[in-house]
């Protein structure tokens, strides 16, 4: 599975570039809850990021968290908890 979704159609050393960089992204947020053992939004990773000094759009935190949720590595939650746009959003946690 591709980390990086290819919709602009990049090609060779550009593709091979943003595959790698979202690996990596998927790796620290998945250290992320790894090391919290607690449930999280992506709200809650994207504030763990920054304080990493890591800045990453909530849409690539949201894509890292659906792939490593589709390698069977976290689990989407039932419990809910209100985003930065007065949303609620759903929660996972280490499976």
């Amino acid at each position: 599975m591709n980390s990086y979704y290819n919709t602009n159609r990049l090609k060779g050393l550009d593709l091979f570039s943003s595959n790698q960089k979202a690996k990596t992204q998927e790796d620290l947020i998945l250290s992320i809850f790894k090391d919290g053992k607690g449930e999280y939004t992506p709200f809650d990773i994207q504030q763990f990021l920054m304080l990493q000094g890591k800045v990453y759009p909530i849409t690539s935190v949201r894509r890292a968290i659906t792939n490593l949720t589709k390698m069977g590595l976290l689990v989407k939650t039932t419990s809910k908890k209100e985003g930065d746009y007065g949303q609620l959003n759903y929660m996972w946690r280490v499976k």
